[in-house]
């Protein structure tokens, strides 16, 4: 019995120390990487260092990416509108192409997954940021998306949210007297 006892004592220290070698041969193949990521690092451009981004055809991208080139904010009826908005809504702050991850929240990745990388068109706050309404501008962009249009207005008025849609640039005066006629409602709930 004691023969067996002493045999398997061999056993786990011979076990250890084969553990020990793989772990220590394993750290040394991965100190010649370590050290050649550290190197490219310290040969690194100083404009790369300081946080600029790279310049097209660097190896950012792989071989799957295509190109990275700049977009208009909003498009040309936007842009009208926009400049309407400011004009009929002086006291108010009219913010552009808000983000629905800035207006929504939620508890699970899940749900925000529901409206990651949706855009409201137009956010009309007071003077304190609180949202007034939402301002979406169905213009020839959203051809086509009105079922995508309705899933965004759902998301938003289930948070509580008011809504007002434009089908094109609405008459002078129009935007006004919605956001009037809203915010007297809310006055007398």
């Amino acid at each position: 019995m004691e023969l067996l006892l002493l045999i398997l004592v061999i056993a786990a220290i011979a076990f250890a120390v084969l553990v020990q070698k793989q772990k220590q041969r394993s750290t040394q193949i991965d100190k010649p990487k370590r050290q050649a990521q550290q190197a490219q690092v310290r040969e690194l451009p100083q404009e790369q260092m300081q946080g600029e981004t790279q310049k097209p055809g660097s190896d950012v991208r792989n071989s799957r990416d295509s190109a990275i080139n700049k977009r208009n904010l909003l498009t040309r009826s936007e842009i009208r509108f926009y400049t309407q908005l400011q004009q009929e809504l002086p006291e108010y702050t009219v913010l552009c192409q808000v983000a629905f991850g800035a207006l929504l929240k939620t508890k699970t990745a899940m749900t925000r997954n529901r409206f990651a990388g949706k855009y409201a068109d137009f956010v009309v706050c007071d003077n304190q940021f609180n949202v007034i309404a939402i301002i979406e501008l169905d213009d020839p962009s959203h051809d086509g998306r009105e079922g995508e249009d309705a899933y965004r207005e759902g998301l938003l008025t289930e948070a509580g949210y008011k809504v007002i849609r434009f089908r094109g640039l609405p008459e002078g005066g129009k935007v006004r007297e919605q956001i009037r006629l809203l915010t007297s409602a809310n006055s007398h709930t």
